[in-house]
This record gives C-alpha cells, structure tokens and sequence, in this order.
C-alpha cells in the first residue's frame, strides 16, 4: 500500500518521526512531511541549488537535521524546524556531510565527512564540538544510532570487504 505519492514522482526515501504521528519524503530537491497515517502534505524545503545527503529527527518530533550541499561545494548540516520552517545552520564544512544520525537522547548526531576518504564523526549539538569516532582509510558510512544512545552501526570497509561495525563513541567497538 502507497503511504503517500509526492508530486515528483521521484521519493528516494522517507523516514518516520520518532512518535510515529508523520513521516519526512525526500522527493527531488524537496522535503514533505506527511502526517500519518492521513492527513495532508506540508513542502518544508525546497531548493534547486541544495543537494540534501540524508536527514534524521530529533526525538521531539518536531526538528529534522539535514546534511545538504550548496552551489558553491559546501556541507551543511542544518537543524529545521518541520512546524514553522525555520532553519539553523549548526555545521559547516568544506568537505561533504553526509547521512546524520541523531542519538535518542538529541544531544548528538554521527555523520559521514567525506574528501578523499570518509570518516565517521561525531557533532556534540549544544557545543557544536566534532570529533573523529571511526577514520584512518577507506569508506566508513551510513552510523545509525541504536535506541539507547549508547552506540551505532556503521558500514566500512577498513578490512577489505565492507562490514558492519558496532561501535560505541566511548571506544568500544565489534565487528
């Protein structure tokens, strides 16, 4: 069953809030939220100029992390506000950002930074701090946060062949 048809025809992804009452649709350049399980569409963001590389909620429900890229090479990751549009621009990079996870708890967001290799990192969002959680060579992508806070998933393939790690910022980690 289609949970919901954008104009463009083009959804890449969706993902729910974390209390289930709507969705975000990356269709094109565009953001919908989509109230669920009816309800009607809201356009948040548009922009033919900004690539978006992933998007996460904070627990609220209410604030989205964007990682977009802008015209002139750029990263961003940018926190919006899905009731009244506004954005915050809480990071910025020369080097791509790319697919935010936001910890349960909304004080953290593991990324992909990406030049000639990409890294996983860490931005502490009340002090905007970064660190470098998993780096050193290769591809390491795509963290997700687990429910607790505690630790993520993330892709790399510092082995070889690609592997899922679980890795905890506070250094422990397991194939």
């Amino acid at each position: 069953e289609v949970a919901w048809q954008p104009p463009r025809h083009s959804a890449s992804w969706a993902k729910f809030s974390p209390d289930g009452s709507k969705l975000f649709v990356f269709d094109g350049p565009d953001i919908w939220i989509v109230p669920y399980p009816a309800g009607t569409a809201r356009k948040i963001l548009s922009s033919a100029a900004d690539v978006i590389f992933g998007a996460d909620w904070l627990p609220d429900s209410r604030h989205l992390i964007i990682a977009e890229s802008t015209n002139d090479l750029s990263s961003r990751m940018v926190l919006i506000d899905v009731a009244d549009g506004a954005r915050q621009v809480i990071y910025s990079s020369p080097e791509a950002l790319l697919y935010p996870s936001v910890s349960p708890d909304g004080k953290r967001i593991a990324y992909t930074a990406a030049s000639t290799e990409w890294d996983v990192l860490e931005i502490a969002l009340r002090t905007g701090s970064v660190h470098t959680i998993l780096g050193g060579g290769g591809i390491s992508w795509w963290p997700d946060w687990d429910l607790s806070g505690t630790h993520y998933l993330v892709s790399t393939d510092r082995a070889g062949d690609f592997d899922i790690l679980d890795i905890s910022p506070n250094g422990f980690s397991r194939p």
